[in-house]
């Protein structure tokens, strides 16, 4: 087995919104207007903070200790609404390298059924694990058992989810765990979830568990530590250690204790932190023969690079047309199929061969640890067919690269800018459009500034309605664009009356 340790560093390297925990102190001691006291006399160290107001003090009377106790709960709601307003999307991962570098690693976690330690409160780890396993109820990710207040019994049930998932242990709690409080040792952990009945949580309290030496309240919930031994189980079995964006600091006498007496002695280190001194420390720390160490600004890209190859991947369509489209790098192919699907399945060695005879790619692609894994894909019908029986890869007419006849136009574009062109076009494609430039480069400037032109709402049409759901407006708005843009080229009778050549500009 295989273990991760993740630390705030590594969120804060996915995206610079995400704070860090010295960051996080100023916020919410200040959030009433006024800096804390007692924060100012613990040094501004918000671990030190948190833990003396989580804790009964001998000194103080009972009145003083419940003052204490009511003062951690809103800073841990503080800390939890903090967290999760800087948390980024996947939108705004896919902006960047960062979705690529996460999903990445997400993928090889999968493949291994690895060990994942986060101490860190947010959520990107869940969304992404969302991303690579496709149906998942979300409480199956963790470790531990986690109560739902969520109706899943009825008609849109999720199935179990399959054994292709790490093993995710929040040993500091997270953003979207509930308690009843630190006091109340049987209180189950509640998991809130995107239900439109707030009130199901109300008397709740986020699971936020400050990283210090004084621990040992909060883990009198017999849940919490069950994640602990958990944790402890698996660092005994595991042959290689990786720690992420985490110093290791002298205060964590509880993470300390923890390496020290039940990592493997067998286990090998790997040490991903920007920090040098703090990756040498951490090796000395821990007495483990010629770790790998990376550092540095691009010290995870870097320590991916090592472990990892790119990804494929794959788009969905958004409308009925039967088209798909499959990527590699930045390099996109837009299949058209005879017929529509509602799902399939693909064998390591299918996939192979479509991206080897679609895209091109003639080197290894290392997506399968194991042969018997599929790549499967799943379409509003819901049903299946068999695997690698008459998928629309194998029948599909003709195919389109724009990423190809284009590359000046995408040579700048962002990742995920770059994927809803892909989406919009290739299904305005399978509707009859005809790649040209001007339509291209038309639409990449508008979903890059929200402008339009008169000429681009004529192509395409500009829909704004307030009245579809917020989760829908993006598919909304996409699969209208394409509509729109394949409805303006058949009102013309096709499209010979412009330029089609990849090579001009219209």
């Amino acid at each position: 087995m295989k273990t991760y340790l993740l630390g705030a560093g590594f969120s804060k390297a996915l995206h610079p919104k995400m704070p860090l925990m010295v960051e996080l102190g100023k916020t919410v001691a200040t959030s009433s207007g006024t800096i804390d006291e007692i924060y100012l006399k613990m040094s501004e160290n918000i671990e030190e903070w948190l833990s003396y107001l989580a804790g009964d003090q001998p000194w103080l009377d009972e009145s003083s200790n419940l003052e204490n106790r009511a003062k951690f709960s809103r800073v841990s709601t503080a800390i939890a609404e903090n967290i999760t307003a800087n948390e980024p999307t996947v939108s705004e991962l896919s902006k960047t390298s960062s979705l690529d570098q996460l999903l990445r690693l997400v993928h090889k976690w999968c493949n291994e059924r690895s060990a994942i330690i986060s101490l860190n409160y947010d959520c990107i780890i869940e969304r992404a694990l969302g991303i690579e396993l496709g149906q998942v109820r979300e409480r199956d990710l963790y470790v531990i058992s986690l109560e739902s207040r969520r109706d899943d019994t009825g008609m849109f049930a999720i199935p179990p989810t399959t054994d292709l998932r790490p093993r995710l242990h929040k040993l500091h709690g997270s953003t979207n765990w509930l308690y009843h409080g630190i006091e109340n040792r049987f209180s189950p952990i509640v998991l809130r979830e995107n239900i439109d009945y707030p009130s199901a949580y109300a008397g709740l309290h986020p699971v936020i568990i400050p990283p210090t030496s004084f621990k040992s309240a909060f883990y009198s919930n017999s849940s919490l530590r069950a994640q602990w031994e958990s944790a402890g189980s698996a660092l005994k079995r595991t042959s290689e250690l990786t720690i992420i964006g985490y110093s290791l600091p002298a205060s964590d006498l509880q993470i300390h204790a923890l390496l020290k007496t039940q990592l493997s002695q067998d286990a090998s280190l790997t040490i991903v932190d920007r920090s040098s001194d703090s990756a040498e420390r951490i090796a000395d720390e821990l007495k483990v023969n010629n770790p790998r160490i990376f550092t540095g600004d691009t010290c995870l890209s870097d320590y991916l690079d090592t472990i990892t190859p790119p990804l494929w991947r794959y788009i969905p369509a958004i409308s009925n047309s039967p088209c798909e489209h499959l990527g590699f790098g930045r390099n996109y192919v837009t299949r058209r199929a005879s017929y529509d699907t509602s799902g399939y399945e693909l064998s390591a060695d299918t996939l192979q061969a479509v991206l080897s005879d679609y895209l091109n790619i003639a080197e290894e692609v290392e997506y399968h640890a194991e042969p018997d894994r599929s790549f499967r894909v799943y379409n509003s019908g819901g049903n299946r067919a068999g695997r690698d029986a008459d998928h629309p890869w194998s029948v599909a007419d003709n195919k389109m690269e724009l990423t190809r006849d284009f590359p000046e136009s995408f040579a700048s574009v962002e990742e995920g800018i770059l994927r809803r062109s892909i989406r919009i076009l290739g299904d305005a494609w399978a509707q009859g459009w005809t790649p040209n430039k001007r339509d291209v480069e038309d639409l990449i400037s508008y979903l890059q500034t929200g402008y339009a032109s008169e000429s681009t709402v004529e192509r395409f049409g500009i829909i704004r309605d307030s009245n579809v759901p917020p989760r829908w407006q993006l598919d909304y708005l996409d699969h209208g664009l394409s509509e729109s843009l394949a409805q303006y080229y058949k009102d013309m009778q096709g499209p010979d009356a412009i330029d089609n050549s990849p090579s001009k500009t219209i």
